[in-house]
């Protein structure tokens, strides 16, 4: 009985250690995820040339990025040393980004021609418009929606290009759409923001002091946008009021950005502002060296931006203070993108009106 008694004692001391072990490890506190790793200096890795300019942005999509350009060429890449992969060659010069929805791909010509083409290439329609395209083209699972320098605004249905209704505005519309729980929203030169119905009946309108070019952004039920009465504005489209709006002394044609409690808008007097997400209160400010008229990427705890310049900057998102730059041998003319751990860019070369897609690290390695 006695050897029995000390056999259970062990098997309870032992039953007693396993489970404060396991315990342990699992109230241990959980080590925080580590940001992207960007430091500065950067310099180029690799370098990939084609012809003609860049359509403003680089597009990420499905880990792959998607770019049009200047001579009628859509391109992708997979990997930053793997080259360029022609996707779509037209005959007619590009003049918008892509604008991809699944795995079709929408871009216009400078004919006013909307192509809808498939990731793997081929071209699923092509159809024509009688007014010059001005805006960015918004998509829904069956829509796709855009507006011309005339103030007529589209609906096409996304997998034949029929159209499936149009609406005139007092004036060219030049701003990206959004599409917000069945209302579709967008800015136009005679000053007004617009809130249409899926049917195309307009809600109503919002009018500011300027002209509304820039690109929308929402979180909830607020929506952010800037004009050229140069005023950023935070707009409640619930109670149809402005909530704040802020003072920024240029022009606001950009993309804005959302990131936490923050709202970041570049102006064209050439400054970069972070703003209180919840009052628009100035948080900090920087200038950059020229207007920006490019997304903003943020990378862990950095923001990166670029301008008409050769320069790409690099500022702490919480205090604005300079992080490093980058200065490139010709004119940036794209966004930069975090890529496979490193920050991608196009560069254009005006003398030979040609172009590079520059992939920057550290060099660490």
């Amino acid at each position: 009985m006695m050897i029995f008694n000390r056999i259970m004692k062990k098997w309870v001391l032992l039953f007693l250690l396993i489970y404060t072990t396991a315990l342990c490890s699992f109230f241990k506190k959980k080590s925080l995820v580590t940001s992207p790793g960007l430091e500065f200096p950067l310099a180029p890795k690799n370098e990939i040339s084609f012809d003609g300019e860049i359509n403003k942005a680089l597009i990420l999509s499905q880990d792959m990025v998607f770019f049009s350009s200047s001579k009628g060429s859509l391109y992708t890449i997979n990997e930053p040393g793997k080259g360029l992969k022609l996707i779509y060659q037209s005959g007619i010069d590009f003049i918008s980004p892509p604008y991809i929805h699944g795995e079709f791909i929408f871009v216009y010509d400078s004919k006013n021609q909307i192509y809808c083409i498939h990731k793997n290439g081929a071209l699923e329609w092509k159809t024509s418009i009688k007014e010059k395209i001005s805006s960015g083209i918004q998509t829904t699972s069956e829509k796709i929606f855009f507006g011309t320098d005339k103030g007529r605004f589209y609906c096409f249905q996304l997998d034949s290009g029929e159209c499936v209704w149009e609406v005139k505005t007092g004036g060219a519309i030049r701003s990206l759409p959004v599409v917000i729980q069945e209302t579709i929203i967008f800015g136009c030169d005679d000053h007004n923001l617009y809130f249409l119905s899926m049917d195309g009946k307009i809600k109503y309108k919002h009018e500011t002091g300027g002209k509304i070019r820039g690109s929308l952004i929402y979180e909830k039920s607020y929506l952010y946008f800037g004009s050229y009465d140069e005023f950023f504005y935070c707009f409640d489209r619930h109670k149809k009021k402005v909530k704040w709006k802020v003072k920024t002394g240029g022009r606001v044609h950009t993309y804005p950005l959302i990131h936490k409690k923050y709202v970041f808008v570049n102006s064209w007097n050439n400054v970069l502002f972070c703003l209180n997400k919840k009052n628009g209160t100035v948080l900090w400010w920087n200038k950059i060296p020229s207007r920006c008229k490019y997304p903003m990427e943020i990378v862990g705890d950095k923001i990166l931006v670029t301008s008409l310049s050769s320069v790409l900057n690099c500022f702490d998102l919480k205090t604005g203070k300079d992080q490093g730059k980058y200065v490139a041998e010709n004119e940036v003319r794209s966004n930069p993108l975090w890529f496979h751990d490193g920050v991608m860019l196009s560069v254009y070369d005006k003398g030979s009106d040609s172009s590079q897609v520059v992939f920057l690290n550290n060099n660490k390695e």
